[in-house]
């Protein structure tokens, strides 16, 4: 191993995304939460709270958009949440009676 490090305290993790840079990856657990580490440092930077659900899947866009799957819903936050800590996502959508999102992917642009 090149870094080893325990993301979740006593929670595993249940989805796991790296930004195109490699400066960023973006870790959900089963407590609920969305950590954002910064992978120049090796160190936690960021943490986010899911209310409605166990993040599933996460993506992160050629832009930076990180989205977020949970409990029949996707949140989506803006390139600035990597950095910054944010009070919102700035977009979700619900699916009504839909079972937990299991894969959530952005397509690539030309």
């Amino acid at each position: 191993y090149l870094v080893k490090t325990l993301c979740h305290k006593g929670a595993p993790i249940t989805s796991m995304a790296v930004d195109n840079t490699g400066q960023y990856m973006v870790t959900g657990g089963a407590d609920r939460r969305v950590k954002v580490w910064d992978l120049r440092h090796y160190k936690h930077s960021l943490t986010y709270h899911t209310t409605s659900g166990v993040p599933s899947s996460m993506d992160i866009s050629q832009r930076g958009i990180l989205g977020i799957g949970h409990a029949g819903q996707a949140t989506f936050w803006s390139p600035d949440a990597l950095r910054t800590k944010l009070q919102e996502p700035y977009m979700y959508h619900r699916m009504k009676g839909c079972s937990p999102v299991e894969t959530l992917r952005f397509r690539p642009f030309e």
